[in-house]
């Protein structure tokens, strides 16, 4: 049985509709598809536990910082917190 590609896309809420129409499989995070998995309306298939995907912000610095984002950037400095910048 050969299988037949109906798309291919980068972006996850794409992903999530597709896969909510029935269109075919889709690698997602679990997260990504939380309701629809609670609700019965998509089914897990599969895990893959090697695979992981980072998430980046990039700020720049503001005249008048946000007070609710600052602890998390701090956060993000700490060591272990994924930050690439040198303080």
């Amino acid at each position: 049985m050969d299988a037949e590609i109906a798309a291919e896309v980068d972006d996850m809420a794409m992903m999530r509709l597709l896969a909510r129409e029935g269109v075919g499989l889709a690698v997602l995070p679990p997260i990504v598809v939380k309701g629809e998995l609670e609700m019965g309306s998509l089914v897990a298939f599969d895990a893959l536990p090697g695979m992981i995907e980072s998430f980046y912000a990039v700020t720049v610095k503001r005249r008048f910082p946000n007070p609710l984002i600052t602890p998390l950037l701090d956060a993000a400095r700490l060591p272990g917190g994924g930050s690439n910048e040198t303080p």
